[in-house]
């Protein structure tokens, strides 16, 4: 996803992508990326977790407005609670 992130910004269009791999979006370089440790599949939350998953969404929305710095990744403190 950052490869096309970057892309997307190249024609002006501003994009922040959600990433559970550190290690993989510092390879990549995004333009802006939150960290989340939640599975594979599940980066918004846990499934049927409105509350949870539209938190996520506009803490990632305020990292699109907030950084301009290429490459910065901003973890959130957000934990999954499922087994």
């Amino acid at each position: 996803m950052g490869l096309l992130q970057n892309v997307i910004e190249e024609a002006g269009i501003a994009a922040v992508s959600l990433s559970s791999n550190l290690e993989a979006s510092r390879l990549v370089r995004p333009s802006r990326a939150v960290l989340i440790k939640f599975p594979y599949g599940s980066l918004v939350g846990e499934p049927n977790n409105a509350d949870l998953q539209g938190k996520v969404v506009l803490e990632a929305l305020q990292v699109l407005k907030e950084v301009n710095i290429p490459g910065q990744i901003r973890e959130l403190p957000f934990r999954w609670k499922r087994d």
